[in-house]
């Protein structure tokens, strides 16, 4: 049999492997490679290193896998992914161990003999085109890591939520339009991907998974965030990116440790948008201002005076507030003054919160951040 260039160095790495010693061994291929550089069959050759520990098969064109593969006992990472399989045989459940498996978008039923792999700490079965998971899942309950992106789910199955072991869960890009409330239970949950769904809400119980560090919930059809996503004090990451929010919540101020906030891809609100373009600290110090806002007594409003620097703004506050007229210095940064006026319809007293903006160029950048819709605005 004539065998291409891509089992020929199948069978040089195999050797040097071998005379080596080394416990790993990678013949996989990149996803964008040409069929030439994929193997067909895996060399018989690799049957003498049943003393490996890794082994990397992915992105191949392998339709069955070796039976004497079942003899690799000692395996603690066995990645499958992007091969065309027929099946996956039963005696992948005697690996027993395992620690890490990856069958990402390999197309088969999953044998049920998997249920034996309890060892497992990581599992992908990212790309399969499930509609629903297998039970012997809920078995695995070492799992700290599970892929189960580019589905087809459309409900989740309880025994989910017996992985209380689970740090990662990504669920990305399946067809889920609820989320069901053992989710509570994994709190132990540092990432948690929910992109590309079809949720319009998310459930208060998401609150309860105080870990989380990652959030995404990009691609979905969420009209508002809720304000329980303050209570995720750990957060570093949330992406919400292609949704239909026009505002964010106020409790957000409170995440002091996140870092990265997406919301590309959103009606934002206008007084929004100016701070998100400047970055994260610049939407959470906006955040902080209106939340400050809306605080304020009944009767009262603010007041933003804006303009060119030495135009006359601090005097017009000076009359505003009945005070003699009297020269000023240049303003640097913001001035904020109480007037005290009469609303001419019902004659109550209104304590208008003046902020006088100085006018020089090296201020403007900072002026957006204090900007809020409900406000009166003079520019002088």
């Amino acid at each position: 049999m004539a065998y291409n260039n891509a089992y020929r160095e199948a069978e040089e790495k195999i050797e040097a492997t071998r005379r080596s010693g080394t416990m790993e061994l990678d013949l996989s291929q990149k996803w964008n490679a040409n069929n030439k550089e994929r193997l067909d069959e895996l060399p018989q050759s690799v049957a003498r290193l049943t003393e490996l520990r890794e082994l990397n098969l992915s992105g191949n064109r392998l339709t069955v896998l070796p039976e004497f593969l079942a003899q690799f006992t000692q395996l603690r990472v066995l990645r499958l992914g992007g091969n065309p399989l027929a099946v996956l045989p039963s005696w992948l459940g005697g690996l027993t161990r395992l620690r890490s498996l990856s069958l990402r978008g390999i197309g088969v039923a999953l044998p049920f003999s998997l249920e034996q792999l309890t060892q497992l700490r990581v599992l992908n079965l990212a790309g399969n085109k499930l509609t629903e998971l297998p039970p012997f899942l809920g078995q695995l309950m070492q799992l700290r890591d599970l892929s189960l992106e580019s589905n087809e789910l459309t409900e989740l199955p309880s025994f989910l939520g017996e992985l209380t072991q689970l740090q990662e869960l990504d669920l990305s890009f399946n067809q889920l339009t609820a989320l069901p409330e053992f989710l509570a239970q994994l709190t132990e949950l540092r990432t948690l991907y929910l992109a590309g769904n079809e949720l319009t809400e998310l459930p208060s119980f998401l609150g309860q998974l105080t870990r989380l560090e990652s959030l995404r919930l990009s691609g979905n059809q969420l009209t508002a965030l809720p304000e329980f996503l303050g209570e995720l004090t750990e957060l570093r990451s949330l992406n919400v990116q292609g949704n239909q929010l026009t505002t964010l919540p106020r409790s957000l101020e409170k995440l002091a440790q996140l870092q990265d906030l997406y919301l590309d891809r959103n009606p934002l609100e206008l007084e929004l948008v100016a701070p998100y373009q400047e970055g994260t600290g610049a939407v959470l110090a906006y955040l902080r201002t209106r939340s400050a806002d809306e605080e304020i007594a009944l009767h009262e409003a603010k007041l933003i005076l804006v303009g060119e620097g030495g135009v006359g703004k601090t005097c017009l506050m000076d009359a505003l507030a009945s005070a003699p007229w009297r020269k000023h210095d240049t303003t640097h940064g913001i001035e904020i003054r109480a007037i005290q006026a009469i609303d001419p319809d019902d004659g109550r007293e209104i304590t208008l919160n003046g902020w006088d903006f100085g006018g020089q160029p090296i201020y403007r950048p900072t002026h957006q951040l204090f900007f809020s819709a409900p406000a009166v605005y003079l520019v002088v």
